[in-house]
């Protein structure tokens, strides 16, 4: 099997014992994960067989984009406020940014994206691009939507200033051909901005089953360049996320501080990895698990019978149940309860030293 990114050959990484993923959306598969890695430029992803396809298509047919918190955008913790990924999303990229223009959001799922930017930029024109219609009605109802495209990106005859794509490329067996595309519908000088997990900062993105490509910044930034000739890094950027500005066009990221060009990233600590899901395995008592992500899933599907609940501070999932557990918000834990934190070591510190009252287990490769 090739590389996706640059074609080269790839060799096997890791294979998990255990036959156990978890979907973007939340849900638990019985799937073993078998990871490649390219012997020349080191990008990451999935062993992109017929068993693998068949198991991420099954995970898009029935695919429910945040069904816990009923449709509302996934919570992150600014500053200790909790916002919407979106909002500090544009709010990291927004000094780039015209006050008017042309939007169209690819893979734009409910409108989250949408929402958040309309509710900034009002005199801008804004589109939708999905693979399915599910969402259709919802998006066209946003302020500032002027219509919704489902189908074949090429046959998108607008053109756009700033189009996104926000957590899609990782979803993506031809990523290079994907960003051609949308390149494709850009105006002369239009920007594309890309948001994609950071394996760099987070390991255990590699759970995440339809996830095809594990990005870090060296190799997204790497590729970029290959198709853009500007890439900008904003210093600004969401943990265990990377947000990539590409445009042909100099100018256009001259208002945004620019991240350090040093963009190393080392290699992937496999047996390290290999050696948290062991460890998590082995627990023997009732244990709790912080966040309801994908990766806290994941984590909560491993405890097994030993997961007792789920700890939220999204006060919308608060009460509710998850796989068949009940989801608490931190004020409501019993001090003597054990929390599982799932994050990596300087996200963990953060929540230990917000929550100090709470006994947490944070695993260590």
């Amino acid at each position: 099997m090739s590389c996706v990114i640059c074609s080269s050959e790839t060799v096997l990484a890791f294979k998990s014992k255990l036959a156990l993923a978890v979907g973007s959306d939340c849900s638990l598969h019985k799937a073993h994960l078998e990871i490649k890695q390219c012997t020349q430029c080191s990008h990451i992803q999935k062993k992109l067989d017929s068993s693998y396809r068949n198991s991420a298509n099954k995970i898009f047919d029935e695919f429910n984009i945040y069904e816990l918190s009923e449709g509302l955008e996934q919570v992150k913790f600014q500053d200790k406020i909790p916002k919407t990924r979106s909002s500090i999303l544009i709010n990291n990229v927004k000094d780039s940014l015209p006050q008017s223009g042309s939007l169209l959001d690819v893979g734009t799922g409910n409108g989250a994206f949408l929402q958040a930017f309309s509710d900034q930029f009002s005199d801008w024109d804004l589109f939708g691009y999905d693979l399915n219609e599910n969402f259709k009605n919802r998006v066209t109802n946003i302020s500032g939507v002027r219509d919704f495209f489902c189908g074949e990106l090429e046959n998108i005859e607008n053109r756009f200033d700033l189009i996104s794509a926000i957590m899609v490329l990782e979803h993506i067996e031809s990523p290079g051909a994907f960003l051609k595309k949308l390149k494709s519908l850009l105006k002369k000088d239009g920007v594309l901005l890309i948001q994609v997990p950071d394996l760099g900062q987070n390991i255990y993105d590699l759970v995440v089953f339809d996830h095809v490509s594990h990005f870090n910044r060296e190799n997204v930034v790497t590729f970029s360049r290959k198709l853009f000739e500007h890439v900008c890094l904003p210093e600004n950027q969401i943990p265990k996320e990377i947000t990539l500005l590409l445009s042909q066009s100099s100018g256009f990221s001259r208002e945004l501080k620019i991240a350090s060009e040093e963009l190393s990233c080392g290699s992937v600590n496999f047996q390290g990895f290999e050696n948290i899901l062991e460890e998590i395995m082995s627990i023997d008592k009732k244990t709790a698990v912080f966040g309801t992500s994908p990766i806290g899933t994941f984590f909560g599907g491993l405890l097994g019978d030993n997961l007792a609940f789920f700890v939220d501070e999204d006060v919308s999932k608060i009460g509710k149940q998850h796989l068949n557990k009940k989801i608490l918000h931190p004020n409501e834990v019993e001090l003597n309860s054990t929390i599982l934190l799932p994050f990596p070591p300087s996200q963990a510190m953060e929540i230990q030293k917000r929550l100090p009252s709470l006994k947490f287990i944070v695993p260590i490769s």
